[in-house]
């Protein structure tokens, strides 16, 4: 899709990245609070998985990358217009897409919308985008020959791995976790809770710091709790990273930084 204004869709990735950036933190800092003071785990558990849901989206809006749900209703009010232009155009079918900005022609950006095919639902859909977005970026840095690509790759690979539960053909492990706990109330998390738990005890060592200050499981292994803990909390201490390196420079009126500070200062 070409021919749109590049200002309103910066203003429309910048409005989203701010949204699912604070609902990120915001849930982590829930989820710590309700697990040290009051010593529960299922909701806790259920708040972190989803600050790390909101923390990959925003990861992906700061590159300009969407997964986004197109509704029916929506997809005939785009058939509607595309059809004015050219009767015997494509049809713009319902279902889940990702949405990219593609520069690599000077001066005529497009943005690009491409059908999920994994006819899997939201959660585990999104989950297998995003890290088939993470390794092809990765692969491309690499062949760019851009400084630290060796180590993007290196790390995006033990992030995949840890977020597919060690399965490299799956993307579902950490939703398939969220839907256990949630609805299936498995894994003995919810109160009151058995002890002692190795699962539990694990949690006591994660606080909220650098990302890099987190150990990934290498897979799910005999202690799945531990390992959906330890991903979840690192994606959370992703999005606290980057969010803190673009509010130190983002200062104007309305903007980022100030919508960042205020949220980190209410809740210390």
């Amino acid at each position: 899709m070409g021919s749109f204004n590049l200002d309103e869709l910066v203003a429309y990735l910048g409005f989203d990245y701010t949204r699912f950036a604070l609902a990120s933190a915001e849930s982590l800092m829930v989820s710590d609070v309700e697990w040290r003071d009051h010593n529960l785990v299922g909701w806790p558990l259920l708040k972190l998985y989803y600050s790390a849901f909101f923390s990959a989206h925003a990861l992906l809006r700061s590159q300009g990358v969407g997964f986004v749900k197109i509704e029916r209703k929506q997809a005939k009010s785009i058939n509607d217009l595309f059809h004015i232009i050219d009767k015997s155009g494509a049809s713009f079918e319902p279902g889940m897409y990702i949405h990219a900005l593609d520069t690599s022609v000077r001066g005529d950006p497009k943005l690009r919308f491409t059908k999920d095919s994994g006819g899997s639902g939201a959660h585990e859909g999104f989950w297998d985008m995003f890290c088939k977005y993470l390794n092809k970026a990765a692969e491309d840095a690499v062949d760019a020959g851009e400084i630290d690509a060796n180590a993007f790759l290196t790390g995006a690979t033990e992030i995949t791995a840890a977020i597919r539960g060690g399965a490299a053909h799956a993307g579902s492990w950490m939703s398939t976790m969220r839907n256990e706990i949630n609805y299936q109330h498995k894994h003995a998390v919810w109160f009151p809770v058995g002890r002692p738990q190795k699962s539990h005890a694990g949690r006591r060592s994660l606080r909220i710091a650098p990302a890099n200050s987190i150990t990934l499981p290498i897979g799910v292994g005999k202690d799945p709790v531990d390992a959906f803990w330890r991903v979840s909390f690192y994606l959370s201490l992703l999005n606290i990273d980057i969010s803190e390196h673009i509010a130190a420079r983002s200062t104007k009126g309305g903007a980022f930084g100030q919508k960042w500070r205020r949220l980190r200062n209410s809740l210390r």
